[in-house]
């Protein structure tokens, strides 16, 4: 059973809606022990600032029974792997998700991409790469997976990417080739919702799915226990 959701977007994103409360209700109702909340960095059009991210010290540790991580799903700014937000921000945080939006870095092609997502991983803050299978971002992932397993950052597997309306959706299949690379490099993997309602925290149906078909080992997906997750992420 999957019992954490790392990708949660509140009313501070702009376009999302749910305060963190809200989301951890609405977790607590699916089972979910654990949540992350990582609204975007402020160089996202229309998001909040970089106060905010500074003051999310102050959110509760837990409401209804769930554990609510401070994070952000920080920009990637340009090919030399820059982010959006300090470090003297980001040390403060406990899930940092690093990726790439078109509304913050022009799409490139696959090398450029690919250089820009590598270059982020230098950042000792960052703990995940956020959405990587992306039509409008094409990578070589198989560059990109073996870097995460050098520099121990954990691959996310977004449940919104496979939705086959979503605009980033590139097909179940290479999803399952991304994973078998995770599992030949020895990459850890993360289910995650990129939930931008409170009703949707959780959703991760079509995570697990195409996780389950891939036959990755368990060990490497982090989604089945709290400690598995935080000692991954190097969370104390």
């Amino acid at each position: 059973m999957y019992i954490t959701d790392t990708h949660c977007h509140t009313s501070a994103s702009g376009h999302a809606d749910g305060s963190p409360a809200e989301y951890a209700l609405k977790a607590a109702a699916k089972g979910l022990k654990l949540i992350a909340i990582t609204d975007h960095g402020p160089e996202m059009p229309e998001t909040t600032t970089k106060g905010y991210f500074a003051g999310l010290k102050s959110l509760p540790r837990f409401i209804g029974g769930v554990e609510i991580l401070p994070g952000a799903e920080v920009n990637i700014m340009d090919r030399d792997g820059r982010l959006d937000l300090p470090d003297a921000i980001l040390r403060r945080l406990k899930v940092v998700i690093a990726s790439l939006h078109p509304n913050c870095i022009e799409p490139g092609g696959e090398a450029e991409n690919t250089r820009a997502v590598v270059a982020a991983m230098s950042n000792p803050h960052v703990n995940i790469i956020g959405h990587i299978l992306d039509r409008n971002f094409p990578v070589d992932i198989e560059t990109v997976v073996r870097a995460a397993a050098r520099t121990g950052k954990v691959v996310e597997v977004n449940d919104s990417s496979l939705h086959p309306l979503n605009w980033r959706y590139c097909g179940e299949e290479a999803f399952l080739e991304m994973l078998r690379l995770c599992a030949e490099a020895g990459a850890q993997v993360v289910a995650a919702s990129d939930a931008h309602t409170s009703g949707r925290v959780g959703d991760l149906s079509r995570a697990a799915e195409v996780i389950a078909k891939s036959g990755i080992p368990g060990e490497l997906v982090l989604n089945d226990s709290v400690e598995k997750l935080k000692k991954a992420l190097k969370i104390g």
